[in-house]
């Protein structure tokens, strides 16, 4: 028996894988891989597979040639020619396969499935004589593109040869070019356009009255010195107490004052037509409200002489009022005496705290 390893199968397959892959570095992920609709295409590829065991030729190497049409995208059929040589003998195969592709692309790669039949004629390395068989196979492969027109694809079949049971593996990469129709560039997608900077919103000025000219703070709003409310340039009272009520000229407002007098006198002193002051700012600001006054006297004298000093005590502050333009109707008068002391009688400063008239007008707020 001559028996003579004609070729060396697994250094061919990675040759030719090599090979292939070199010619896919180029690959495009902008093409559609595989043939489509309409496209005539031709593969020429390099195969490895075991024979069948029956016939006991081994493993074998090879390559051929198949041409193809595509009637659809996803559906194909093509009729090919194939060389192979294995440890103990050589032969050719011919087949016609039906190919159905996936028609989504994921990555650049179109997977498809595969079945046909054929026959394959072998000639031995033996005295045994050469014979032809039937051939079916099932497999599944996939496409990738490596430009428009040229297209990279490896499948794994099932092969299954008459006299023989069962199926035997075969590995299969080639490299296809199609031609027919031309196949436009898949549509580029622009990127999504950057949405326009929204408006800046119109923002409403926070002292829209405010005459030009006047100077003004962050917020545009007039300067307000002492934090009263009334803006410097309104404001007739600059210095005004933090916290203190005002009215609407900036001016501090009191809604209850209390004077206080010299021993046996019924004079105001200089300072209280200044203490009284914002007392009648405050019956201005708010003129439908009423007051009352109320004198006192010390314990110094006698009970009758002090009820009639409180009297004139307390009208000497109604008449001062009132010559402040105070309505004499809005003023109630009351004398006391020395009956309400607020101090301590038996010291100086205790009767000159109870020497008074105390003016207390109409409050919702207090």
């Amino acid at each position: 028996m001559k028996v003579e390893r004609k070729l060396a199968p697994s250094g061919l397959v990675v040759a030719i894988a090599i090979v292939l892959l070199a010619l896919a570095t180029g690959l495009s992920a902008g093409a559609d891989p595989g043939p489509g609709r309409g496209d005539w295409f031709v593969t020429l590829n390099a195969a490895h597979f075991e024979t069948a065991r029956d016939y006991d030729f081994g493993y074998a190497s090879g390559g051929g040639i198949s041409l193809g049409l595509a009637a659809k995208d996803n559906l194909a059929a093509e009729v090919s020619y194939n060389e192979w040589a294995a440890d103990r003998g050589d032969g050719r195969s011919r087949w016609i396969t039906a190919i159905w592709s996936s028609k989504k692309t994921k990555r650049g790669i179109r997977p498809y499935l595969l079945a046909g039949g054929g026959n394959s004629t072998h000639v031995p390395d033996s005295d045994w004589p050469s014979g032809r068989c039937g051939q079916r196979f099932v497999g599944a492969g996939v496409f990738g593109a490596v430009g428009s027109r040229i297209h990279w694809r490896g499948d794994v079949r099932g092969v299954s040869t008459s006299g023989s049971g069962g199926f035997s593996p075969h590995f299969q990469l080639g490299l296809t070019i199609s031609f027919g129709r031309t196949r436009p560039a898949p549509a580029r997608v622009p990127p999504p356009a950057r949405p326009a900077p929204p408006e800046p919103a119109e923002v409403e000025p926070k002292c829209p009255g405010t005459p030009p000219g006047i100077p003004v703070d962050a917020d545009g709003c007039p300067l307000d010195g002492d934090d009263d409310g009334v803006p410097d340039y309104k404001d007739r009272c600059p210095d005004t107490p933090a916290g203190a009520r005002v009215d609407p000229n900036g001016c501090r407002i009191a809604s209850k004052v209390s004077v206080e007098f010299d021993f046996d006198s019924v004079e105001l002193r200089p300072e209280n037509g200044q203490r009284l002051l914002p007392f009648v700012r405050y019956l201005d600001t708010y003129p439908s409200r009423r007051a009352s006054l109320d004198g006192h006297t010390d314990h110094e004298g006698s009970t009758v002489y002090n009820q009639r000093l409180s009297e004139r005590r307390v009208e000497a502050v109604r008449d001062h009022l009132v010559g402040a333009g105070v309505a004499p109707e809005r003023l109630s008068v009351n004398a006391h005496g020395e009956s309400q002391p607020i101090a301590d009688n038996a010291t100086e400063d205790g009767r000159q705290r109870n020497r008074r008239v105390t003016a207390t007008a109409e409050d919702p707020d207090r």
